[in-house]
């Protein structure tokens, strides 16, 4: 190639000249020597914009812009695709544009920013449609099937990928159909249908097998032939000057035409070995990092349960309290209904009347013990539509014996008419309660009467919901305020330091925020808010 462009500058063969630099790119492309590629694309941009060749001034363009995709240079890359695509709209290139959107979409899809991908595909795709460029409407499809199996539309990924596997093959064009069933095993995989993924991916190997074998002596064939309808246009362009020197000159081209082609192989198999290797390292990174999102999900939720546990056990002399009064009044029940029973002539209003307050106490006893086991229980997140109110309602009442225990004052003023939220009631209500045990811990150094928490809820800004205890605790020091939220960071003698940052990771796994205000008179206001449930036609 640089044999050429020596003859074509000598020739003043401006046409040629831009030609051979961008052939040049191509196999610097190929290399991966970026830095040259980038030049000969350049200087071929350079030439054809001399000419005013709009259509190849496009082309250029595009070529730029996949060095920089492959540098993963997205921004710049983005840049030159779309200064192609303005002016192959002006010249009316409608190939040109389905491409040039082609080449853009590829750009987003590596940027995972799907949205804008699959608008530029969409778009090539109904370019494609219009002008009857069947191939091109099997590769659009098969690129927007891969998007939609990225973002877990399973069904409508399936579905575009065996449209375009089946266009494919009406074409007959193998490389097509070898990709779309690898993007297929791959589109089941995600969705789960582990035998269909293995059926299609054995179709792959076939395929890729089949196409490797045709593909080399094709490419072979196709090499030779370029390279002899070349060295005819040599010999022409030479003749016309001197042709003797046209005759030593071929020999020399033949020489190093052979070396090139030989060189290009070499180069195109590591090519293809290296994308191989990157392609399954790929694989194999994105199963790691699933396999850490499950056991960083199982370790958060253990972390929880074990916090809600430690919970339960500070809480236990004020359950133990709660308990002991339904027990006691049946205790006493019970024996004043054995001493009416011993008379001679018993009252059964009152031994009726006896029975009926240990009833009532057994059922009192039995809601103390469920609650309890509710908020020990383990298992996985319970999504549920809920009234916040009502949680929070049952959780009060929890947690109303250890209000009583530290002779806190605790009210309520809960909202009328909020929205429904969504989550887990058990882990909501965890917070809750957490919460107002920091606030009874804040308060209980205050005099009796000063000892007072608020618990409220109300309707944000944003129309989310929001919940809030405030303590009339002392002012707050700086270095606490700030620390709050740290793991292991207390104030506690004999504290982990783990419940608000648990706290906040429920939360925001509600898709909601936690955080504390200072009071302009002491203590803190602690909130957290939760996006409204959707109603069913917004679902």
């Amino acid at each position: 190639y640089f044999r050429s462009l020596k003859i074509r500058r000598e020739l003043e063969d401006r046409d040629g000249l831009a030609r051979g630099y961008n052939n040049v790119a191509g196999i610097y492309q190929t290399a991966g020597d970026f830095a040259q590629a980038m030049s000969y694309f350049r200087q071929s941009l350079a030439i054809y914009e001399e000419l005013d060749d709009q259509a190849h001034v496009a082309g250029a363009l595009n070529n730029i812009g996949l060095v920089h995709f492959e540098q993963e240079r997205y921004e710049d890359s983005l840049a030159e695709l779309e200064r192609a695509l303005s002016i192959e709209r002006e010249i009316d290139d409608k190939p040109g544009v389905a491409l040039s959107l082609n080449n853009i979409g590829m750009v987003y899809e590596a940027w995972q920013r799907y949205p804008e991908a699959l608008q530029r595909y969409g778009g090539a795709l109904a370019i494609r449609e219009d002008i009857g460029d069947r191939q091109g409407v099997a590769v659009s499809r098969h690129n927007i099937g891969n998007i939609y199996s990225l973002q877990g539309k399973h069904e409508r990924a399936i579905a575009l990928l065996e449209q375009a596997a089946r266009d494919a093959e009406a074409l007959d064009v193998q490389e097509i159909v070898r990709d779309g069933l690898l993007s297929l095993s791959e589109a089941y995989a995600r969705a789960g249908d582990h035998e269909a993924a293995l059926h299609h991916y054995q179709r792959y190997k076939t395929a890729h097998d089949a196409i490797f074998n045709e593909e080399r002596s094709r490419q072979m064939a196709a090499a030779q032939a370029r390279y002899e309808v070349d060295l005819k246009d040599r010999e022409i362009e030479v003749l016309r000057k001197d042709k003797q020197i046209e005759e030593s000159r071929r020999k020399v081209l033949l020489l190093g035409a052979g070396l090139s082609l030989l060189i290009i192989l070499l180069l195109f198999n590591r090519y293809r070995f290296q994308k191989r290797a990157h392609d399954e390292i790929r694989r194999k990174n994105t199963a790691l990092r699933e396999a850490h999102a499950e056991l960083e999900r199982a370790a958060r939720e253990e972390l929880t349960h074990v916090a809600r546990v430690a919970t339960m056990g500070e809480l236990a002399a004020a359950f133990a309290h709660e308990l002991n009064q339904p027990l006691t009044a049946i205790r006493a029940n019970s024996r004043a209904g054995q001493n009416l029973l011993r008379v001679d002539e018993p009252d059964r209003e009152e031994i009726d009347a006896a029975l009926d307050d240990i009833g009532e106490s057994a059922e009192r006893a039995q809601e103390i013990i469920q609650r309890l086991r509710e908020l020990m229980r383990k298992g996985e997140i319970k999504r549920e539509t809920l009234d916040i109110n009502a949680t929070l309602r049952d959780m009060v009442a929890f947690a109303g014996a250890e209000t009583r225990r530290h002779e806190v004052s605790l009210s309520q003023e809960l909202a009328p008419q909020l929205p429904p939220v969504r989550g887990d009631r058990i882990q909501l209500q965890q917070v809750a309660l957490n919460l107002i045990q920091n606030g009874i811990a804040a308060v209980a150094g205050r005099e009796d009467g000063k000892r007072r928490l608020e618990l409220r809820t109300d309707r944000a800004e944003d129309g989310r919901v929001e919940v809030a205890v405030r303590d009339s605790g002392a002012p707050v020091a700086d270095q606490i305020y700030d620390d709050m939220f740290e793991p292991f960071f207390t104030t506690k003698s004999g504290g982990l330091g783990m419940g608000l940052p648990i706290c906040r990771t429920i939360i925001e796994a509600h898709a909601g925020q936690l955080w504390a205000d200072r009071n302009p008179e002491g203590g803190l206001s602690l909130r957290f808010t939760l996006p409204a449930a959707q109603s069913p036609g917004n679902s």
